[in-house]
């Protein structure tokens, strides 16, 4: 369990990795147009070897340490950000920066029209063409408004601030960029946000800048080169962007913009806008919102930043493209001409080579406390083998003149070198951009410096870790780690951007991090000790994993950088942290008004009803959570019914996850699937797409297969094939009615085909395309509503019209739809998003009569005896004064108990898999409103194994099987004198003149076996002739010693169909048996029946009947009316099954018994 004092945000674990070699998934996306299936595809394979998993059956990778790397971190935010731009066939189609602006223009233009007709006229507007009306619905933002913990403290893990800028005309009005997207605006500073741009779709800005002169004046930019800018106080934006026909060097890895600065206007000169990056530098003219190369100095670098005392000057850092390290210039006359700096104890190459190895950026800090000092944060790695990504910390104390290294270790150490870091201590040689010993780093990306107003001795210098000196750079303590104290007076990991600016007598200093902002004005002098000041009420949060209650608007997910958050409809918007890290996960149960939740990294709980509660208690954690990750097609898709139960797509496999923690894999299919889709109210009807022909890639194009089940998943079969084109690669999306398990509605994930269907999948009728990008679809159960949602936009099918409509307005036009779903109480449609936090609007109804829905619940739905008791509750979600309820079963042998408070109990008296179905019927008319269907397993304990949590054998169509652990002795019944009970089907087996079979323990295992003497008809009678045995399994072996004799597997009175071999009496089989079967295995291996002798010691035999043939049995023992043709020998368990099962099936039961019974194979 997790300290409550103190919980560990692991975001990017503290990894040892050695310099390496460029890897492959990153030489894919560097290509002039990569790939994501490629990408995707190289990346989970360099993951495998990393984390020691196999590639293939017959491949094992020992395990490295470090799979966490720089190349982990820039192919994540690569794939974040270019994801948007992946065509049909996996290509990644990079818009020039002109095209961006050119649509941006568009869009933009097109949006604000609807907007501006929708407010005036208030009728439908024609966006696209298969749209055909627009409603005046609202969406809203539901949050977070902020985060908290468990018990009610403000916390710093909410979003990723990645650019920040405060006016220095007006104190109050600051800008910032979270890393989802998008540009947010606050006038309080910082205590309250909104999006600053919500008519225009801005990419992720990485700078932002506000005009000294004029705060209406804002200018933004990407990584990639486009740039936004707005002057009248962000009403309306404008784009424009670098030449397209530059590139960077090698070996210097930075943005394309890394930076910007404006020099205010003095006198007759007018002001200045700076930009630089990878690509050189630029200048860019608010009037014409034009972007020009710059004359006086056109040099690549990362940084530039005026004086805070005197505005002409500037310094800036520029790339030496020979040694890659990036030198100080600075200019005295407002960028008119430049004087490099960077001599005099300027950090240099290593000796004996002649440039570093990589040069990762940097940050100057400047101070009005001192306008000479200066200091200079490089981040690269200087040699190779140095994990730190540190390169040095430098300061002048003259204006760039002279320079000390203030490590006195000097550059580029290696992490092994560097000094571990807390709170507490000071430490003169740390890695600044680094983990806290300086074994990870994210280069430029996490990197950031400010310097205080007032003491130009004290610097914070961040990384992945950040670190406080106050003594010009000689010791340094840390500021944060990673740590999250519960008491919310830590701050979070991942430096992003640091500013400092002074007020008169005061100063703001501001920390944006991957958990938002953080303020101080005493140059975050209390950290650890007083709360910090987080200021991120509004700003959005970027879901990977989301869920809802059906019947509250209780919500929780895993988030990108910030771990697992939760709230209840009484939060008003705020969350709690709940633990976890970076991870899609999270679900909503239905215990305790839908306040139990679970997490794949987070401890199981019930969170508190109202924020800061005590009702709130951490559960047990389940032994079982779907895997998979936001980033791989292999990711969790998931459908939830009315049962609390979860259904989950991952990777080959259906997973059946119940209210009682338990996961059931159900199949496990040839190849990938790309979506999994249920009944609501029925649990036996599932559906599933394959993706790709079976037994190849899922990115082969020969069958997009749609897969049904109707008896809850036991068994399977191919019901379609959609259309097979390149538009396809990433399936459909299917969802059911729930009223109707026949009819499921699919829809082509990548362009705008939709289809419905009445049969179950077995035919489809093309309905009106979706609108452009509805990736994310929700039914709206017993209504005739589908939502959809696209980049900054929304719509409503009208399933009775077959008609699209742009449903309300109010979403940012920015906004990545990540997950779309219902809650059935409050009437509410609930959208999260990659960056732009949760949305809701209401349902669209005609009426105001909402159907009724009733939930049907139990402790478990595994039982491991016939007479478990089952726990059934219901609960029904409209007027109950109008409805009666039924509770029946299809298990004959059942007995229903109603007890209090609407519990039901169930005891099945028999083994297998049982419907219970809830009927809600209409008091008045007696019309059934609602049936729901919930399936229970009850299966001997030794079937199903709690460790994997999986059915480890096939449990359908099963005729007979026992074991001698089923032996009752002494038990009288039809003239027998012992008898076992049959697992499946309950009947008693007879056994016939054995005095009495006896048990013995069998192979030194904890499980007994029956000992058959071979004396005068000695044999176990079956309750019935049996002729459609279709799969046999013995675990079974002769007694060692014994006279030839015909012992035969199975008997009968007339039929011969086991009779075993009559030349040679060992032998198993005889050639006028042996043709009935197709399959004859022992201990795992083929053999031939006829020539292999019947076993001396425990042995698992099999055999399999042709699909054209059929045998006949009726006893253990006994061949015919021979008296002499009996078993001596033991019988541990015998199973047979009325089908023929697959190779696979096969080798499952044989495994299970071989493992069971310990035999050596």
């Amino acid at each position: 369990m997790k300290s409550l004092k103190q919980l560990l945000l692991v975001l990017f674990p503290v990894l040892f990795f050695s310099q390496e070699i460029e890897p492959d998934f990153i030489k894919e996306i560097h290509k002039e147009v990569p790939n994501l299936r490629i990408s995707d595809s190289l990346f989970n394979r360099y993951k495998e070897k990393k984390e020691g998993k196999p590639l293939g059956y017959y491949t094992i990778y020992s395990k490295e340490k470090g799979f966490i790397s720089y190349w982990h971190s820039e192919y994540h935010h690569w794939r974040k950000e270019h994801l948007q731009y992946v065509t049909a066939d996996g290509s990644v189609i990079i818009p020039t920066s002109k095209e961006i602006e050119i649509e941006f223009k568009k869009e933009s233009q097109q949006r604000i029209l609807v907007k501006n007709e929708r407010e005036a006229l208030k009728k439908a507007v024609s966006r696209k063409s298969a749209v055909t009306s627009v409603s005046t619905t609202t969406w809203s933002y539901l949050g977070p408004k902020n985060q908290y913990t468990i018990g009610g403290d403000k916390l710093n893990t909410q979003v990723n601030v990645q650019a920040f800028d405060q006016s220095l005309t007006n104190r109050d009005l600051l800008y910032c960029a979270p890393e989802g997207g998008g540009l947010y605006k606050s006038n309080d500073r910082g205590l309250t946000w909104s999006v600053a741009n919500p008519d225009y779709n801005m990419s992720s800005s990485q700078f932002i800048k506000i005009h000294p002169d004029d705060d209406d004046k804002v200018i933004a930019a990407t990584t990639g080169g486009v740039i936004y800018s707005t002057i009248d106080g962000g009403t309306t934006w404008r784009s424009v962007s670098l030449p397209s026909n530059l590139s960077g060097v090698s070996g210097h890895n930075v943005y394309a913009i890394s930076t910007m600065e404006i020099i205010p206007k003095e006198g007759t000169n007018p002001a200045r806008v700076f930009i630089l990056g990878k690509n050189g530098m630029f200048n860019y003219d608010f009037d014409t919102n034009t972007v020009s190369v710059s004359t006086e100095l056109n040099i690549r670098g990362s940084e530039i930043k005026k004086s805070p005392s005197n505005s002409n000057t500037i310094y800036l850092l520029g790339l030496n493209e020979t040694t890659l390290i990036e030198e100080l210039y600075v200019s005295i006359d407002r960028g008119s001409t430049w004087v490099k700096k960077a001599s005099n104890g300027y950090i240099t190459v290593p000796t004996g080579q002649t440039k570093i190895v990589n040069s990762r950026g940097g940050r100057i800090g400047l101070t009005p406390a001192d306008p000479n000092r200066v200091y200079v944060y490089l981040i690269g790695e200087y040699v190779s083998g140095d994990p730190g990504g540190f390169l040095t910390f430098m300061k002048s104390e003259d204006g760039g003149e002279n320079w000390v290294i203030t490590d006195p270790l000097g550059p580029g150490k290696g992490g092994v070198n560097y000094e571990k870091n807390n709170f507490t201590t000071t430490k003169s040689h740390v890695a600044l951009s680094a983990a806290g010993n300086g074994t990870y780093h994210q280069g430029y990306y996490n990197s950031g410096l400010l310097v205080d107003q007032f003491d130009a001795d004290k610097v914070i210098a961040g990384g992945v870790t950040s670190h406080k000196t106050v003594d010009g750079g000689l010791n340094w303590s840390m500021v944060s780690n990673g740590y999250i104290a519960s008491n919310g007076t830590r701050i979070h990991s991942d430096f992003q951007f640091g500013l400092s600016n002074k007020f008169g007598a005061e100063q703001d200093n501001w920390i944006c991090n991957d958990g938002g902002i953080v303020y101080s004005t005493s140059f975050f002098g209390s950290i650890g000790t007083d709360k910090v000041d987080t200021r991120t009420t509004y700003l959005p949060t970027d879901f990977w994993g989301f869920d809802v209650g059906l019947f509250n608007k209780n919500l929780t997910g895993g988030r990108y950088h910030n771990g697992d958050a939760a709230m209840t409809s009484a939060y008003n918007g705020d969350f709690i942290y709940v633990g976890g890290a970076e991870t899609d996960t999270g679900l909503v149960l239905f215990g305790s008004e839908e306040r139990e939740m679970m997490w794949r990294d987070a401890t199981d709980r019930v969170i508190p009803s109202t924020l800061g509660g005590s009702d709130g208690q951490s559960k047990s954690n389940s032994s079982y959570y779907p895997g998979g990750h936001r980033s791989s097609y292999t990711r969790p898709m998931f459908d939830k019914t009315l049962t609390g139960t979860f259904y989950f797509g991952i990777g080959k496999k259906v997973i059946k996850f119940s209210q009682d923690k338990k996961g059931i894999e159900l199949h496990e299919f040839e190849n990938e699937l790309t979506n999994v889709a249920s009944c609501a109210t029925n649990e036996n009807y599932i559906y599933t797409i394959m993706q790709g022909k079976a037994g190849y890639s899922p990115w082969d194009r020969d069958a997009v297969n749609l897969f049904r089940s109707t008896d809850g998943g036991l068994n399977w079969e191919k019901v379609y094939e959609f259309p097979n084109n390149s538009t396809n690669w990433r399936g459909y999306n299917i969802f059911v009615d729930n009223k109707n398990p026949l009819r499921i509605w699919a829809h082509a994930k990548l362009n705008k085909s939709f289809y419905v269907s009445e049969d179950g999948g077995e035919t489809f009728t093309s309905l009106t395309d979706t609108p452009a990008g509805a990736y994310n679809m929700v039914y709206q159960w017993s209504s005739n509503n589908i939502y959809a949602a696209t980049k900054g936009g929304a719509y409503r099918y009208d399933i009775e019209n077959n008609t699209w409509h742009e449903y309300g307005d109010g979403i940012p036009a920015g906004l990545i739809p990540h997950r779309l779903q219902a809650t059935y109480g409050e009437k509410k449609v609930i959208l999260s998003s990659g960056g732009y936090g949760v949305w809701e609007a209401d349902f669209y109804s005609e009426s105001d009569d909402y159907p009724v829905y009733a939930t049907l619940q139990s402790d478990i739905i595994v039982g491991y005896d016939k007479t478990d008791d089952f726990s059934i509750t219901y609960d029904i979600y409209g007027d109950v004064s109008k409805y009666d309820t039924i509770i029946t079963t299809n298990s004959s042998k059942a007995v229903i108990k109603n007890l209090d408070n609407g519990i039901h109990n169930i005891e099945f008296n028999d083994y297998g898999i049982f419907d219970v179905v809830l009927k809600l019927t209409d008091k008045t008319t007696g019309e059934v409103q609602q049936e729901t269907t919930k399936k229970f397993y009850i299966y001997p304990g030794c079937s199903f194994d709690d460790d994997e949590n999986e059915i480890l054998i096939p449990m359908d169509n099963v005729a007979v099987w026992f074991s001698g652990d089923d032996l009752y002795q002494s038990y009288t019944l039809q003239g027998g004198s012992n008898s076992v009970y049959d697992k499946y089907d309950l009947n008693y087996y007879i056994s016939g003149y054995c005095d009495p079979i006896t048990f013995n323990k069998y192979n030194n295992t904890e499980h007994r076996s029956l000992y058959f003497d071979g004396t005068y008809n000695c044999r176990m009678n079956f309750s019935k002739r049996y002729t459609e045995g279709k799969t046999f399994f013995w675990v079974i072996n002769e007694t060692p010693g014994i006279g030839n004799q015909i012992r035969n597997l199975l008997g009968d009175d007339t039929a011969i169909d086991f009779h075993a071999g009559a030349t040679n009496n060992k032998k198993i089989l005889r050639s006028q048996a042996v043709v009935k079967f197709d399959l004859t295995k022992m201990n795992g291996a083929v053999i031939d029946a006829t020539t292999t002798d019947r076993p001396t010691t425990p042995s698992v035999i099999g055999f399999r009947v042709k699909d054209t043939e059929s045998v006949a049995f009726s006893n253990f023992s006994k061949d015919r009316g021979f008296t002499s043709r009996l078993w001596k020998g033991d019988l541990a368990e015998l199973i047979i099954y009325n089908r023929r099962l697959t190779d696979e099936e096969f080798q499952k039961v044989e495994q299970y018994l071989i493992k069971k019974y310990k035999i050596n194979n």
